[in-house]
């Protein structure tokens, strides 16, 4: 499975076949459903270098290179998107990229990261901000993805 989120669209864009059917490109097999797109939107692994990197940050006391971690992975988050994402012969996929980085944004200010260095910043704003941010998102993808199914418990 690969990080760039295909679409309805993009899964057809092979055209119509002989029966009148929308012909599946040979690179996709199918369009994102909810649950993927979900996952695809969020940059683990700059979350990932994030929480390892500003925890050894906070430990040294050097407070301000906590800022710095972080501003330079928010720089980072749409360059490493872009390059998960490209597809031969396919435009950049600029809103994943958008998303992700917006993503990153919001899990970091839910962790805490340099934030809680300020004197506004509460723990609560995160909390109910990342889970809307995260399940929403998907939702108002309206390009032709296959909604969420839950297809356990069916023989």
């Amino acid at each position: 499975m690969g990080r760039r989120i295909i679409t309805t669209s993009a899964a057809t864009k092979g055209g119509i076949n002989e029966r009148g059917i929308p012909a599946m490109n040979r690179d996709t097999a199918a369009s994102d459903d909810y649950s993927s797109r979900l996952v695809k939107y969020i940059p683990t692994e700059i979350i990932t270098a994030f929480v390892t990197m500003n925890g050894m940050v906070a430990s040294s006391g050097k407070q301000w290179l906590q800022w710095v971690v972080f501003v330079a992975l928010l720089i980072l988050t749409p360059l490493y998107t872009h390059y998960l994402t490209r597809q031969e012969g396919m435009p950049p996929a600029k809103k994943q990229i958008a998303v992700s980085s917006v993503s990153y944004l919001l899990w970091v200010f839910a962790i805490g990261g340099p934030f809680v260095l300020t004197t506004w910043y509460d723990h609560i704003y995160g909390s109910l901000l990342l889970p809307l941010f995260t399940f929403v998102v998907p939702m108002l993808d309206q390009s032709g993805a296959q909604p969420f199914t839950n297809n356990q418990g069916q023989g």
